[in-house]
């Protein structure tokens, strides 16, 4: 039940309404008058009370205590709220003129967008092809020109995220290489999670409580990280196969290549609550790596080159927010395009829109997860 508050001039009016009521009178005090003197003291320390009435009703209460006070409130069930999560993803390292020898770029080196406002730092990542155990480093091999690399923020928080072509810099020399570029956005930074997040998933973890139950792997799943996408998929191995009792967990973390170690993370998780005899694995998604073409009418009183690349980026961000298992639409493509600058795109030509050289929708199985890059992505005028 909500609070009634009220201010200290309804508590005054009302105790000089109760006083004349008492009494049989009718007064009409003016300020100054003593008896309204008396009530507004007495109204003074009654709305301090009830200020202290009121830090008590929202500390007590998980609906509307907030930060800190939420928190102390949920590790009385010893549930607390997913931390912030580093932006992590990958650069393009090149060389201006091929070598005859190898080029080592170890890890360490910061990055940066012009000016430094935002540093990321390379990573080791043993995925990487360029990555070398042995030198514990990336290593440009003689006669290439670019390799693939792996870089991290140094602070967890959305604050670090990037869009495509904004880390172009290095922040020092002697890096190894000449030129680094993200070519794909970084937005997988995150910062803690909400208030009202936390209440939502303690909802659904009180109520999967001694349940081996679809909600309460949920829960365990959600428990992990923020922002992780996942499909449960009963009674097929990650093959696809069929095999009664079992269950696999498919999970995107939004890069499409989610890390070993959260992998790690969530099997662990999910071992805690799922039944016994019960047998299950942690797999990620199967990336399915699409192009696209699409032909727009542009505003001839614009620079077309401009509104093109909004359209592009626009359909690669549309791409990359795609759920394991979730089709891409061709009209979807033509609302994207139509939507990334509806003041100078007048049309999209509707047989030039494919996927794949295909006027087909792209659909995959629950095992898969759609992504692209901008070089995938054609968008041409008519």
């Amino acid at each position: 039940m909500p609070l009634n508050i009220k201010s200290e001039e309804q508590i005054a009016s009302e105790l000089v309404s109760e006083f004349a009521s008492q009494l049989g009178l009718d007064p009409s005090l003016t300020s100054g008058d003593p008896l309204l003197a008396i009530a507004q003291g007495d109204a003074t320390q009654i709305n301090f009370i009830q200020a202290l009435c009121k830090k008590v009703y929202i500390f007590s209460r998980s609906t509307t205590a907030t930060g800190e006070d939420l928190d102390s409130w949920m590790a009385q069930f010893d549930f607390a709220r997913l931390p912030a999560v580093k932006a992590r993803g990958q650069v393009r390292l090149s060389l201006r003129i091929a070598r005859a020898d190898n080029v080592t770029v170890p890890i360490g080196k910061v990055v940066q967008t012009p000016g430094g406002a935002i540093k990321y730092s390379i990573v080791a990542d043993p995925t990487q092809t360029a990555w070398s155990d042995a030198n514990g480093a990336y290593i440009i091999q003689a006669g290439q020109t670019s390799i693939i690399a792996t870089v991290e923020a140094p602070i967890a928080g959305s604050a670090y995220n990037v869009q495509p072509n904004q880390i172009s810099q290095f922040s020092s020399s002697n890096t190894g290489a000449d030129d680094v570029l993200n070519t794909l956005a970084i937005t997988n930074g995150l910062d803690a999670e909400s208030d009202t997040d936390v209440r939502n998933r303690f909802i659904l973890y009180i109520n999967s409580l001694s349940k081996n139950t679809r909600p309460s792997i949920s829960a365990a799943i959600m428990s992990v990280q923020q922002a992780i996408n996942f499909n449960l998929v009963e009674n097929f191995d990650q093959n696809g196969s069929a095999r009664n009792g079992f269950f696999t967990v498919v999970i995107d973390d939004g890069s499409g290549d989610p890390p070993e170690a959260l992998l790690t993370r969530i099997t662990q998780a999910v071992e805690r609550v799922r039944g016994f005899t019960i047998a299950f694995v942690v797999v990620p998604a199967t990336k399915v790596t699409v192009a696209a073409t699409l032909n727009i009418k542009v505003n001839p009183d614009v620079n077309s080159t401009l509104v093109q690349t909004k359209a592009q980026l626009a359909i690669v961000s549309y791409i990359n927010s795609l759920k394991i298992g979730q089709p891409l639409y061709v009209y979807n493509l033509i609302e994207i395009a139509k939507a990334a600058d509806p003041d100078n795109i007048y049309a999209v030509q509707i047989n030039s829109v494919k996927i794949d050289t295909l006027e087909l929708d792209k659909v995959i199985t629950q095992f898969e997860v759609i992504r692209t890059i901008p070089a995938n992505v054609t968008v041409g005028s008519f």
